[in-house]
Protein backbone atom coordinates (compact mmCIF):
# COMPACT_ATOMS: atom_id res chain seq x y z
CA UNK A 1 0.00 0.00 0.00
CA UNK A 2 1.42 3.65 -0.69
CA UNK A 3 0.76 6.15 1.86
CA UNK A 4 0.19 10.13 1.12
CA UNK A 5 3.90 10.75 2.33
CA UNK A 6 5.43 7.94 -0.31
CA UNK A 7 3.19 9.32 -3.16
CA UNK A 8 4.53 13.06 -2.22
CA UNK A 9 7.97 12.01 -2.18
CA UNK A 10 7.62 10.05 -5.38
CA UNK A 11 6.63 13.29 -7.23
CA UNK A 12 9.04 15.51 -5.70
CA UNK A 13 11.55 12.72 -7.20
CA UNK A 14 9.98 13.24 -10.51
CA UNK A 15 9.72 16.72 -10.69
CA UNK A 16 13.87 16.89 -9.34
CA UNK A 17 14.53 14.29 -12.40
CA UNK A 18 12.71 16.70 -14.53
CA UNK A 19 14.07 19.91 -13.60
CA UNK A 20 17.70 18.66 -13.42
CA UNK A 21 17.21 16.89 -17.08
CA UNK A 22 15.51 20.12 -18.14
CA UNK A 23 18.64 22.16 -16.93
CA UNK A 24 21.01 19.83 -18.93
CA UNK A 25 19.00 20.29 -22.59
CA UNK A 26 18.80 23.83 -21.84
CA UNK A 27 23.12 24.51 -20.94
CA UNK A 28 22.92 22.10 -24.05
CA UNK A 29 21.30 24.38 -26.39
CA UNK A 30 23.17 27.53 -25.37
CA UNK A 31 25.98 25.60 -26.65
CA UNK A 32 24.93 24.87 -29.91
CA UNK A 33 22.89 27.92 -30.97
CA UNK A 34 24.23 30.97 -28.88
CA UNK A 35 27.42 30.30 -28.52
CA UNK A 36 28.11 28.00 -31.47
CA UNK A 37 30.56 31.17 -32.95
CA UNK A 38 32.42 31.01 -30.17
CA UNK A 39 33.24 27.44 -30.40
CA UNK A 40 33.83 26.79 -34.07
CA UNK A 41 36.22 29.59 -34.35
CA UNK A 42 38.09 27.97 -31.56
CA UNK A 43 37.65 24.61 -33.00
CA UNK A 44 39.04 25.81 -36.29
CA UNK A 45 42.49 27.62 -34.51
CA UNK A 46 43.27 24.13 -32.82
CA UNK A 47 42.57 22.48 -36.01
CA UNK A 48 46.66 22.07 -36.81
CA UNK A 49 49.26 21.50 -34.64
CA UNK A 50 52.93 21.94 -35.17
CA UNK A 51 55.33 19.67 -33.81
CA UNK A 52 59.13 20.50 -33.36
CA UNK A 53 61.69 18.22 -34.44
CA UNK A 54 64.75 17.66 -32.87
CA UNK A 55 68.31 17.80 -34.44
CA UNK A 56 69.68 14.86 -36.16
CA UNK A 57 71.21 11.90 -34.27
CA UNK A 58 74.38 10.34 -36.98
CA UNK A 59 75.27 7.70 -38.22
CA UNK A 60 74.80 4.22 -36.49
CA UNK A 61 78.05 2.08 -37.23
CA UNK A 62 78.47 -1.15 -36.27
CA UNK A 63 81.67 -3.18 -35.04
CA UNK A 64 83.74 -2.82 -38.26
CA UNK A 65 82.81 0.90 -38.89
CA UNK A 66 80.78 0.39 -41.12
CA UNK A 67 77.65 2.70 -41.89
CA UNK A 68 74.19 1.04 -40.71
CA UNK A 69 72.23 4.10 -40.72
CA UNK A 70 72.65 7.69 -41.66
CA UNK A 71 70.17 11.09 -41.09
CA UNK A 72 69.22 12.78 -44.18
CA UNK A 73 67.23 15.95 -44.14
CA UNK A 74 64.40 15.31 -45.91
CA UNK A 75 61.36 17.51 -47.28
CA UNK A 76 58.50 18.35 -45.29
CA UNK A 77 55.41 16.71 -45.81
CA UNK A 78 51.68 18.39 -44.77
CA UNK A 79 48.78 16.80 -44.99
CA UNK A 80 45.36 18.65 -45.71
CA UNK A 81 41.97 17.30 -46.03
CA UNK A 82 39.33 19.56 -46.71
CA UNK A 83 36.43 18.73 -44.57
CA UNK A 84 33.63 19.77 -47.36
CA UNK A 85 35.02 16.48 -48.88
CA UNK A 86 33.09 13.33 -47.34
CA UNK A 87 32.27 11.07 -50.43
CA UNK A 88 34.48 7.71 -50.90
CA UNK A 89 35.81 9.70 -54.53
CA UNK A 90 37.51 11.98 -52.75
CA UNK A 91 40.18 9.42 -51.55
Amino acid sequence: MHTKSMKVRMWLYVVLVIGIFSMIGYNLAILQIRDVDQYSSSANSRRTKTIPLRGTRGMILDADSITLAEDRLVNDVNFYRDPGTNSAAAY
